[in-house]
């Protein structure tokens, strides 16, 4: 069954300094995809837009940054707050601490499957 998931723009799909994609980004963002989730992404970045016009040039200048990484995704979410997603990646319910074959196993624990090609960890590690 597909999933609804919102995966956060900076620091968590690209270094909010740099543009430049986290490691796996794209990757993961492909598996969850091919796997037949909705991926959107968040930011909030749009909580700053003043107005329509200025909103849309927020979601241009993202999906910008996302095609120079080649990070797929299904949309740009452009909500004032959090989208009411299934899960949500980056700094809430599933964290993303520069390893992302850890977050998307904590992902699938938490959507209640287990990950495509990921081995669960043995009780020994």
């Amino acid at each position: 069954m597909a999933s609804w998931v919102a995966v956060d723009m900076d620091d968590t799909l690209v270094d909010k300094h740099t543009g430049v994609a986290t490691p796996g980004a794209a990757e993961a963002m492909q598996s969850l995809l091919d796997q037949g989730h909705r991926v959107s992404i968040w930011t909030a970045r749009f909580s700053h837009a003043r107005d329509e016009e200025h909103s849309n040039a927020i979601k241009k200048q993202v999906e910008h940054e996302l095609a120079l990484n080649k990070i797929p995704y299904s949309d740009v979410w452009t909500g004032h707050v959090k989208p009411d997603v299934d899960a949500f990646v980056g700094d809430n319910l599933i964290p993303y601490a520069g390893n992302w074959p850890q977050s998307l196993s904590m992902l699938h624990m938490y959507l209640g499957k287990p990950a495509e090609g990921h081995n669960e960890p043995s009780e020994d590690e």
